[in-house]
């Protein structure tokens, strides 16, 4: 008979692997990351085909680490407290709306379907995980953002507010909001 592979299906390699798995992942929800970076080194070591699955939770430490950086970006920090002060100017006060400083949950890389370069975009969404709006950088250096709002003034009741934008260019960012007149 020929020798079975160590980590092969329902033997205890196997289970091993599984084990490490669920250790990253766990690492991963403590917010002990270089922990699981080491653990996902070891995977990927004794288990270069992925057997285990460990690249679902390598992409989960990935979209983690990436999250990570976004709170630290200076430009981005500069973009979501000027779409607060949006709102905030507006007069809504802290707590009546989930602002956008703290909605940020991922990065993707999107294709500008003109140019063909490709750019990065942030998308904005609540506490319950609906969308909530988006940043977007280009290839160029600019950026547009917008947060829905979708609320009535609180201030002025012939508006209803749409939501508030921002966009620039390196360390330039400009806002707005975006109202519509109550019917």
């Amino acid at each position: 008979a020929g020798e079975r592979h160590p980590y092969e299906a329902g033997g205890a390699g196997h289970f091993y692997l599984f084990t490490l798995k669920a250790l990253a992942f766990i690492k991963l929800r403590r917010n002990e990351a270089a922990a699981a970076e080491d653990i996902l080194a070891l995977l990927l070591a004794l288990d270069p085909e992925d057997r285990s699955g460990a690249s679902v939770v390598r992409q989960l430490a990935d979209a983690s680490r990436r999250t990570a950086d976004m709170h630290t970006d200076p430009t981005l920090q500069r973009i979501t407290q000027s779409l607060a002060l949006e709102i905030h100017k507006l007069g809504f006060l802290p707590g009546d709306l989930f602002m956008p400083v703290s909605a940020m949950t991922g990065v993707d890389s999107v294709t500008d379907p003109y140019t063909g370069a490709g750019n990065r975009r942030i998308e904005l969404r609540d506490g319950a995980g609906k969308k909530m709006g988006q940043i977007q950088f280009n290839s160029d250096d600019s950026f547009f953002a917008e947060f829905d709002v979708v609320r009535p003034h609180p201030k002025d009741p012939r508006w209803f507010v749409e939501g508030v934008v921002a966009w620039g260019r390196g360390d330039t960012v400009k806002s707005e909001a975006k109202l519509l007149p109550m019917p």
